[in-house]
């Protein structure tokens, strides 16, 4: 798939299960609720999955990312820490486990780019089908912790400045 071009995916099964695909910066689109098994996703520039606005369950045999960055688009579900279980309305499965690199180098959209989720994170699933899913960037959780932080020091300081006003 090259850059400026897509494959659309609009029916289960429409790819050979060992087929692989390169993606030179181009989209690889899914429309309709899909079910799709392809083998090797290789990457040679950075690339976008669009899971559209039904249900996908892409499974792809192993992942080439070299140093390049996959966006998914158009992801539905809950992220790990919001209670996910891996039971997602989108799915996406690599059967090999990702390494933290290439994990942090997929992000996930609720939109079409600018509704960031977060970076990859895979939920094992018996060795073969890992699912990838999003969770929040670890800024995000230092940036609530000091608001928390923040927050309680100012209302402990108000506690004190009442209890002594009413002295």
């Amino acid at each position: 798939i090259n850059s400026g071009g897509s494959l659309l995916v609009t029916a289960d099964n429409a790819i050979n299960d060992s087929a692989t695909i390169n993606m030179t910066g181009g989209i690889l689109k899914f429309s309709g609720n899909v079910t799709e098994t392809v083998g090797m996703l290789t990457l040679s520039a950075n690339s976008i999955i669009d899971l559209g606005t039904d249900s996908v369950a892409a499974s792809f045999a192993d992942l080439a990312m070299g140093f390049y960055n996959l966006s998914i688009y158009n992801w539905t579900g809950t992220t790990l820490w919001n209670g996910g279980d891996g039971n997602n309305t989108d799915r996406i499965y690599f059967n090999r486990t990702l390494t933290n690199s290439e994990l942090g180098r997929i992000s996930f959209y609720s939109d079409f780019g600018s509704g960031f989720l977060g970076t990859g994170f895979q939920i094992m699933s018996g060795g073969f089908a890992n699912e990838v899913i999003p969770v929040p960037e670890p800024e995000t959780w230092a940036t609530a912790a000091l608001l928390l932080l923040v927050g309680g020091a100012w209302m402990r300081r108000q506690r004190k400045e009442k209890a002594a006003n009413r002295c």
